[in-house]
């Protein structure tokens, strides 16, 4: 008897379902495989735009400035120093103890050496870090830190009795070199530089949206700084790039070399803005009107909170100043 009662219900709950199922218009029935389906696109669709920016970070070459005894890496906004030393066998008799002294004297070098590597970047225009220090700024004790907070990139190397170092100070991270000089550098820059407003942006380019920038060198050779200059002809600021910059957060714009070959087949469709660089100056890139009038700055300086997937590329960029590798 219980298990007729069991089939009746059965029954009626499949007819109840029916029932229900053809009073629901089809446009709003919960189709779950579709659902599936549009999730399933949709993850597609993020994934191909992340090997697309992935695919071209692979195949783009890197910004590197090679200084004596020390490279300065654009790309991956990092110094890097190297100091070396002799195995001192005659004042150390132990030879662990010989190389652990000698280590420690090599990283010394390595400071002192990065300490001149950094009193000769950039940043901004023509004006160096040691412009900064012999304008009595008390910036010394600023960049001494900056050098003692320096890591040991890889292991020591020993070669022919000589011990080899590399440390490394990030450009713009916190505790960089950036970070460091910011409000410093922006007490300089107000004092010396003036932006130009530009013009009442276009009505096509009032909500611009972008996530980089393309400048074309056409062969032309930059020597960049810590914060790049966009001026006109007339050598008048029409972008600081400062404004992009969160010391607190350490997030500055990647910046890619790259072929006009390379950036045609990546292929993007929107979001990345190509200008042709008029003239190009020490920490200092002239466009001429036309391409100026393509962005509109005021917003774009309004991109600090998301900068970290902002994409900078230098296309035929001369490598008479810079390693492209």
């Amino acid at each position: 008897m219980k298990q007729i009662i069991l089939m009746c219900i059965l029954v009626l709950s499949g007819l109840f379902i029916q029932i229900s199922n053809a009073q629901i218009p089809k446009e709003k029935r919960h189709d779950v495989g579709n659902d599936q389906q549009i999730d399933s696109t949709s993850k597609k669709t993020s994934q191909k735009e992340e090997i697309n920016f992935n695919s071209f970070a692979n195949n783009s070459t890197q910004i590197v400035s090679k200084i004596q005894n020390g490279i300065i890496n654009w790309t991956e906004q990092y110094i890097e120093a190297n100091g070396s030393l002799k195995i001192d066998t005659i004042k150390f008799k132990n030879k662990n103890q010989a190389k652990s002294m000698t280590t420690r004297g090599a990283v010394v070098v390595a400071q002192h050496n990065l300490f001149e590597i950094i009193k000769g970047i950039k940043v901004t225009g023509e004006t160096t870090v040691n412009d900064m220090l012999s304008q009595g700024d008390n910036i010394f004790p600023i960049i001494d830190g900056v050098v003692k907070r320096a890591e040991t990139s890889g292991d020591a190397i020993e070669k022919n009795g000589i011990i080899e170092v590399k440390i490394r100070v990030s450009l713009y991270k916190i505790n960089g070199l950036a970070s460091a000089l910011y409000n410093k550098f922006l007490q300089n820059q107000n004092a010396q530089n003036s932006l130009t407003t530009p013009t009442k942006p276009a009505k096509d380019i009032q909500d611009q949206d972008l996530t980089g920038i393309a400048f074309n060198f056409n062969g032309k050779t930059f020597d960049p700084s810590l914060f790049p200059l966009i001026v006109d002809k007339n050598d008048n600021v029409v972008f600081d790039f400062s404004k992009l910059y969160n010391p607190k957060k350490g997030d500055f714009p990647k910046i890619f070399g790259t072929t006009e070959e390379m950036y045609k087949k990546i292929g993007f469709k929107k979001g990345i803005e190509y200008l042709n660089v008029f003239r190009a100056e020490p920490g200092r890139i002239v466009l001429d009107d036309k391409n100026i009038k393509k962005i509109n700055w005021n917003k774009f300086a309004q991109k600090e909170g998301s900068i970290d997937k902002f994409l900078i590329l230098l296309i035929n960029l001369s490598s008479d100043k810079n390693t492209l590798k």
